[in-house]
């Protein structure tokens, strides 16, 4: 069988070695044409170590042999996902802080889960890491007045939205804004976020955009964002960004942020 006839038949082995049954099968018709072309047994073990030394290499002839090519213009898949985004009906978005085990963890905003609707309407929960301790802050959030529970307390606060803890943040349209402003941007290739198959983006975003999410930036005026868009739905999945962002931060802090629920509309009321 000729070289580039077994390249075709097993370019699932070529792209990906181990991947899954057919690729077993694959090489055991590639070793079954060996063996009928008459080769003796040192030979069929050197074809097949070469053929596993050059997997790589010949991983370049796949594309006439109907495996999956990543071609996609990173600003087109940003575009349409920005425009998708921002007729979303509703969302949940859940930001983490994480920070190096091993180093002493910086005070403040831990993570924030919240739900949002198409009207700017919020419920989330912020949870503070205070004194060494974490504690919970809750938020409902419309559009004339937010109400805040605070931790340990037993009734709602009623402020106005300039009084609100979340006056200067604009969680619901921080995402999109880091889409759109986002620069240097380049395809990293496609990968599964929450069972969805997206394009992986990376490029640069300014803290201005940052500040929108997570407050005040006073480490650097740009920073890494990695992006995962769907492929088949065009919507954004998840925005990590790295690096420390304020002086008390540890070298090795990242940021993650992750919508999920896509399109859900949620109904938001008063606390009772």
């Amino acid at each position: 069988m000729p070289f580039a006839e077994v390249a075709c038949r097993c370019g699932t082995i070529v792209a990906g070695y181990g991947r899954g049954v057919g690729n077993g099968r694959c090489l055991v018709h590639a070793l079954a044409s060996i063996h009928n072309d008459g080769m003796n047994v040192s030979r069929k073990i050197l074809v097949l170590l070469a053929a596993l030394a050059t997997l790589s290499a010949t991983s370049l002839a796949l594309g006439a042999c109907g495996e999956e090519q990543v071609d996609a213009d990173p600003q087109e898949v940003l575009d349409t996902a920005s425009a998708k985004m921002k007729q979303l009906a509703g969302f949940h978005f859940v930001y983490e802080l994480h920070q190096p085990e091993s180093a002493k963890r910086a005070e403040g905003v831990q993570k924030v889960e919240a739900d949002f609707n198409a009207e700017g309407e919020m419920q989330a929960t912020l949870q503070q890491l205070v004194s060494g301790s974490l504690l919970n802050v809750e938020v409902v959030a419309l559009a004339d007045t937010h109400y805040v529970l605070l931790p340990l307390g037993t009734d709602w606060l009623e402020l106005s939205p300039a009084d609100s803890p979340l006056t200067k943040l604009n969680l619901s349209e921080g995402p999109t804004q880091i889409m759109d402003n986002i620069t240097s941007v380049s395809l990293v290739g496609i990968e599964k976020r929450q069972g969805m198959k997206t394009y992986h983006l990376t490029g640069n975003v300014t803290k201005e955009d940052i500040e929108t999410i997570v407050g005040t930036v006073s480490t650097a005026d740009v920073f890494v964002a990695d992006l995962w868009i769907g492929v088949d739905d065009s919507l954004l999945y998840e925005v990590d960004v790295d690096g420390p962002m304020t002086d008390n931060e540890p070298e090795g802090t990242w940021r993650s942020i992750t919508l999920s629920d896509l399109g859900v509309a949620v109904d938001i009321e008063p606390p009772q």
